[in-house]
């Protein structure tokens, strides 16, 4: 049952393979742009993770304290 690749017309083969180059192409323009989106919402979360220490770090200790003792 096994098909021999002489038996194949050489169009056939040609036209596979151009379909899986391109197949093989969308999936890596795929993967990279996911990736592309990972790094950049990693990064933005870097960013607020740094600005919240910098809003939190110019508070003085003792309003911090007030107010999770009063939301308590």
């Amino acid at each position: 049952m096994l098909i021999e690749v002489d038996e194949i017309p050489f169009g056939y083969l040609v036209l596979f393979g151009l379909l899986t180059f391109a197949v093989a192409i969308m999936i890596s323009i795929d993967v990279v742009s996911s990736a592309k989106l990972v790094f950049k919402q990693l990064f933005e979360m870097h960013r607020q993770k740094e600005c919240f220490r910098t809003i939190m770090s110019s508070f003085p200790e003792g309003v911090m304290i007030a107010k999770v003792t009063h939301l308590t």
